[in-house]
């Protein structure tokens, strides 16, 4: 006997576990990317921060000042080590 109401048949018998693991993977590359951004170079992060409250000033707090922000701390991020080919 075959209940529809308690088994769709349109999903595997572990769509749940497959979900789940989706939900684990995506919050493990979430807290990845957390701690890659706290890693930043707080002397760079800080001059990045010095520079946009000067641009603010400047400006008269234009948009543009949080673009360069956010660009200048990209710059201060660790970049990842690119493998080498071998010869």
């Amino acid at each position: 006997m075959h209940d529809r109401y308690f088994v769709d048949p349109d999903h595997g018998s572990f769509g749940w576990l497959k979900t789940l693991a989706l939900i684990i993977v995506m919050f493990a590359l979430m807290i990845g990317t957390g701690f890659v951004a706290a890693k930043a170079d707080t002397q760079c992060a800080t001059a990045c921060r010095a520079a946009h409250d000067q641009c603010r000033i400047l400006r008269q707090g234009a948009p543009a000042c949080d673009l360069q922000l956010q660009a200048c701390v990209q710059r201060c991020l660790p970049t990842p080590i690119q493998a080498t080919p071998k010869k």
